[in-house]
């Protein structure tokens, strides 16, 4: 009986556990050259090389916006929609004149 009991709340438990999580999508951020301030969603990442995470919604078509900034380079600004974000981002930038 105690053994049934067991089962049951932690089967329980297991299935309380798992509502509400979401995907955790990955994408990877290179810049030629290196060392380039990333942003993504408004949020500071860290300097390239670097990989962005960000929780997967509900709607496929949600944008999320990647900017690249570098002192002497052109800033960019790239838009991926969820459904189609690509898992390794390589970004060129170009010196200012």
């Amino acid at each position: 009986m105690e053994n049934k009991l067991f089962f049951n709340i932690f089967f329980l438990m297991i299935g309380l556990a798992t509502i509400g999580c979401s995907n955790i999508c990955t994408i990877h951020v290179i810049t030629i050259p290196p060392g380039a301030n990333v942003t993504f969603d408004g949020k500071t990442q860290s300097d390239s090389p670097c990989t962005v995470t960000f929780e997967e919604n509900e709607d496929i078509d949600v944008a999320h916006y990647l900017y690249i900034t570098k002192a002497g380079y052109h800033n960019v600004r790239k838009i991926f929609k969820q459904s189609d974000y690509p898992s390794r981002v390589t970004i060129t930038l170009e010196k200012t004149q």
